[in-house]
């Protein structure tokens, strides 16, 4: 219903009632079974946690709702009765996997650089990368925005085709991290989020997450 931030101070404010009794002081206790709690006077249900994955195509933005874009994931949440929200954002001219989901730790954990989790890319260059230049990514990073950034993880090698694993997400980083050198990513694929993968979904394509997946999921991201 809103932010943590925003509940503790609805909470310091007397607007919550756990079973009759107005709390004051946030990190209560309570059992969603038995327990009643009101908000301004209306129950509050838990939240169910759903998982998908999707494959966002080309042209598409990761955001659901802007009024200046067209082609948003709006119509997608929409096939699902919980409020959900991307985690893992791609720009309009890259396409792969997304994961949408309404649990916000795990979203958190998944986004934030601290936790590490690994997100894998299969990218084209438009030329042949030198070898020096690769070891220079996957042993230093690059400097971006004021700050240096990780080193990339260079799974596979192919010609002008590359798989890497990012374990952080700033605004565009891989396509800028080569335009450092002078090279452009033509094509930028995403195929897994920690274990969760792409697998053999097509453009446009939305799946349940099964639940032994998303305890692989948090396996990883709680470790």
């Amino acid at each position: 219903m809103a932010s943590r931030r925003n509940c503790d101070q609805y909470i310091r404010r007397g607007r919550v009632q756990i079973n009759g009794e107005v709390v004051v002081e946030p990190g209560r206790q309570v059992e969603p079974d038995s327990d009643e709690v009101l908000f301004d006077g209306e129950p509050q249900v838990l939240e169910k946690y759903v998982y998908y994955r999707y494959y966002k195509p080309l042209g598409q933005a990761s955001t659901l709702d802007d009024p200046h874009i067209e082609n948003t994931l709006e119509p997608v949440a929409n096939k699902i009765e919980q409020r959900v929200y991307p985690v893992g954002r791609l720009d309009a001219d890259s396409r792969g996997l997304l994961l949408l989901t309404n649990d916000g730790n795990l979203s958190h954990r998944i986004s934030h650089p601290r936790y590490g989790v690994a997100k894998t890319y299969c990218i084209q260059l438009n030329q042949k990368p030198s070898v020096p230049v690769l070891k220079l990514l996957s042993a230093e990073g690059v400097h971006l925005d004021g700050r240096q950034t990780m080193p990339l993880e260079i799974v596979e090698r192919e010609d002008k085709k590359l798989t890497v694993k990012l374990r952080e997400g700033r605004n565009r980083q891989l396509r800028r991290m080569f335009e450092k050198f002078d090279y452009e990513i033509v094509d930028l694929l995403r195929t897994a989020i920690g274990p969760l993968e792409l697998e053999d979904m097509k453009p446009g394509e939305l799946k349940e997450i099964d639940e032994q997946t998303v305890e692989k999921i948090r396996e990883e991201v709680y470790e």
